[in-house]
């Protein structure tokens, strides 16, 4: 309760992630630590749920298959500067930051492919 003696609102959570398990997974974990979760498969729904919920935490996929992570994230400091408010925690990668994960990623899927040396 809050000090006006009035009920405490839930936090809300907004999980954008195209894999089923893992919002799943997150849905369990933060449901049972007593957050709301609205949950997306495509950056497009997760804007949409954005409009419609205004979560206070986003937890955003990088690669999604509608648009990037980044510009999905890109989007929602836009659409959270126009209404004056910001979650807690939308945090974006650095461009540099992303290239260099997905650099990793492809150069270890090319490993992944090669042959062993004879």
């Amino acid at each position: 309760m809050s000090p006006e003696g009035a009920p405490e609102r839930k936090q809300r959570v907004l999980v954008i992630d195209d894999e089923e398990q893992i919002r799943r997974a997150l849905k369990s974990v933060l449901s049972a630590r007593h957050y709301e979760v609205d949950l997306a498969e495509t950056a497009e729904r997760g804007l949409e749920l954005t409009a419609e919920h205004t979560p206070d935490i986003i937890v955003l996929d990088l690669s999604l298959p509608d648009m990037s992570g980044l510009e999905a994230c890109k989007r929602l400091r836009e659409w959270f500067a126009a209404i004056e408010r910001y979650p807690r925690q939308l945090h974006e990668m650095e461009q540099g930051e992303y290239l260099d994960m997905k650099r990793k990623e492809y150069l270890r899927q090319q490993s992944e492919l090669q042959p062993p040396p004879a």
